[in-house]
């Protein structure tokens, strides 16, 4: 994979995860019934609105592209693994490795983002 395509990839994907975290955000906002609940719906529609933001950064090489990437893992893992146990009941354990496998998530998607300078071909 080209270094180019790597960050076409990572743009693609923060946009992809970007609707799915406005889009739930916004559903559940109305059904919050606990702080827990209403922590994960903030860090969801954070992704959601970071992803676009982080996708332009590294579509344009900006410098503080590693900064919003790094909040927009951070969202994405809390996200990950407070629903698991706010919203479905499911115990610290789970919640825990939910959060671990967002954050996962976020470092591939980071990887990809990498922008690598490429040396000219020594000319012979």
């Amino acid at each position: 994979m080209t270094p180019r395509s790597r960050w076409f990839h990572a743009a693609v994907t923060l946009l992809v995860l970007s609707v799915v975290g406005i889009w739930n955000g916004y559903d559940e906002w109305i059904t919050v019934q606990t702080p827990g609940q209403r922590v994960a719906t903030f860090t969801e529609i954070g992704y959601g609105i970071l992803g676009p933001i982080c996708a332009i950064a590294i579509s344009y090489a900006w410098r503080s592209s590693k900064l919003l990437l790094v909040l927009w893992s951070l969202c994405l893992a809390l996200t990950s693994g407070l629903a698991a146990m706010v919203w479905g009941d499911a115990p610290l354990w789970a919640g825990i490795l939910a959060g671990l496998s967002g954050g996962l998530v976020g470092l591939l998607v980071m990887w990809m983002s990498r922008q690598e300078k490429r040396a000219a071909p020594h000319a012979k």
